[in-house]
């Protein structure tokens, strides 16, 4: 296995930054600001190495036949270039019969020139061959060093434009919904009316959540099913502090990134919720019976608690989530 070579001198820093530069550029193309940067490996304060991976190529046009099989790999430390040259190690019928990017860094994998710990930690996008300037750069000083040639301008935004396109699939694959299970018991149908309960509440990561908690319960896993309305529990006290934080209610100011069951019912606690003493005993017995479901219980004890955390998702639904869909708007708001 090789090791890769580290540049480190003044041009290929100054490199780096150019290279950063057309990123951020492009990501100014896109109109990418504020949380959606999260998305983007190289976006803000985000560190990566740049690698490039000298490898025959007889399809070059001119001069050596050679290109760079270039990608970036996430880092904690600093922004790097990082220099591999295995042209004498793929210039080979073997190696150059492939023309696809995924398919030359596998031969380099599978004959051992490369970890396959790096190879794993690629940004998606980001691995492409190039045929220009990467270990030797030169400058041409006329309104900026001109480190590399288009095609390498061309990469780093294809990476970019990889990114994004592959953000816009995310976005636009609907969230998958199970709906209410049709074989549930009709005593709990009844019982509950939970149909009506979701269709209220509105909410499609809520009705999956459920939904998958009916179906652990149909089948008597307990402990998943406990767990999980537990959870479920908590989503639909947020769903309810959050429909007053949208009429102007400072309810959830301050609140914390990880709640606990504590931080929701002492939210609860305050206006215009305002529940007293017993009902915030009530709601803590719901997530002391989540808490007490393990695999060691009876399959009737176990039983028992999910069916009173399924009480307690109903209660709170029942005293809670319509006055916090009909209440008024925060004094300050009207």
């Amino acid at each position: 296995m090789k090791q890769f070579q580290w540049l480190d001198d003044g041009l290929h820093k100054m490199f780096l930054d150019y290279l950063h530069r057309i990123y951020t550029e492009r990501l100014s193309f896109y109109g990418i600001q504020n949380s959606d940067l999260n998305r983007f490996s190289w976006s803000e304060n985000k560190k990566v190495l740049i690698c490039g991976i000298k490898v025959y190529a007889d399809i070059a046009t001119q001069g050596e036949p050679s290109g760079f099989l270039v990608f970036a790999v996430p880092t904690n430390t600093l922004n790097k270039v990082l220099f591999l040259n295995l042209f004498n190690e793929t210039k080979n019928p073997s190696f150059s019969r492939h023309y696809n990017e995924q398919e030359m860094l596998n031969w380099i994998i599978d004959s051992g020139l490369i970890s396959k710990s790096t190879a794993k930690n690629i940004v998606p996008g980001s691995l492409k061959m190039i045929f220009s300037v990467f270990d030797d750069i030169k400058i041409n000083y006329k309104d900026e060093p001109n480190f590399v040639s288009n095609l390498t301008e061309d990469w780093i935004r294809s990476w970019v434009d990889k990114e994004y396109n592959s953000t816009l699939a995310a976005e636009s694959t609907p969230t998958l919904v199970n709906y209410f299970p049709s074989t549930f018991k009709r005593y709990f149908i009844d019982k509950y009316h939970f149909e009506d309960m979701l269709k209220e509440i509105n909410n499609d990561q809520f009705t999956d959540e459920f939904n998958q908690c009916l179906f652990a319960y149909e089948h008597e896993k307990w402990f998943l099913c406990a767990s999980g309305l537990g959870s479920c529990l908590e989503h639909l006290m947020y769903i309810i502090l959050n429909n007053y934080a949208k009429k102007g209610y400072n309810i959830l100011n301050r609140f914390p990134k990880d709640p606990t069951a504590k931080d929701y019912v002492n939210r609860f606690r305050q206006k215009p919720i305002g529940i007293d003493s017993r009902q915030a005993r009530a709601i803590n017995l719901f997530f002391m019976a989540r808490n007490s479901v393990d695999h060691y219980n009876s399959g009737k004890t176990q039983r028992i608690f999910c069916d009173l955390l399924l009480d307690g998702i109903s209660d709170v639904y029942n005293d809670y989530f319509g006055a916090s869909m009909n209440a008024p708007l925060a004094p300050t708001q009207k």
